[in-house]
């Protein structure tokens, strides 16, 4: 076993325009938010005043915003989560940890392996991952919120069996990360067109 740390975050170009994005979902959840609460308190006190003539419909329409305010307010602060996002990749001895950070502050697991679990590296865009990626049997998972790569990084591919099943991960990283995982791999995970 080798004793290996290193950390790659991948930071979003977009980062400032998304944050705007990202408030406004908020703003527009509390919003909602605030109407089911008010929704569900006036509910409760004026239903006595709901019995009589056309209950049903007012018991209808009632139900009816009560959903609308709430889904919502589950919609709005579900969907926050697709802007300010950031990747993490932790390599720590012989495990890869792939995270998704929204925000810098809430990070969500995607997925760690072993690194031995490893079938196949090589650079996004070759003929190995064209074929791969037109395989129905492989989940494409792309681990970068950039569409172009910064200066001093470019996108790898790595084919991994996890316990969640067969992987095609696409990160955006330096070459020496990508070199420290293949020093820990076996040798023919690198793929034939590398260059």
């Amino acid at each position: 076993m080798r004793d290996v740390f290193i950390e790659e975050v991948v930071e979003n170009s977009k980062f400032n325009s998304e944050k705007v994005k990202y408030n406004l979902m908020s703003v527009l959840a509390i919003i909602f938010l605030f109407a089911l609460i008010t929704w569900a308190l006036s509910f409760v006190i004026f239903f006595p005043t709901m019995l009589g003539e056309s209950f049903v419909v007012k018991l209808i329409l009632n139900i009816f915003l009560g959903s609308l305010f709430g889904v919502g307010t589950w919609l709005f602060f579900k969907f926050r989560n697709r802007f300010c996002i950031e990747y993490d990749y932790t390599l720590v001895d012989d495990s890869l940890r792939i995270d998704k950070v929204v925000k810098r502050v809430k990070r969500f697991k995607v997925n760690d392996f072993s690194i031995k679990n490893i079938d196949k590296i090589g650079k996004f865009g070759s003929k190995t991952y064209e074929n791969l990626a037109s395989n129905q049997d492989l989940d494409i998972e792309f681990c970068s919120p950039n569409d172009m790569p910064s200066d001093e990084t470019d996108f790898y591919y790595l084919v991994a069996n996890t316990s969640k099943g067969r992987f095609v991960y696409v990160l955006e990283c330096r070459i020496s990360f990508i070199t420290t995982i293949i020093k820990g791999c076996r040798r023919d995970v690198l793929e034939a067109d590398f260059k």
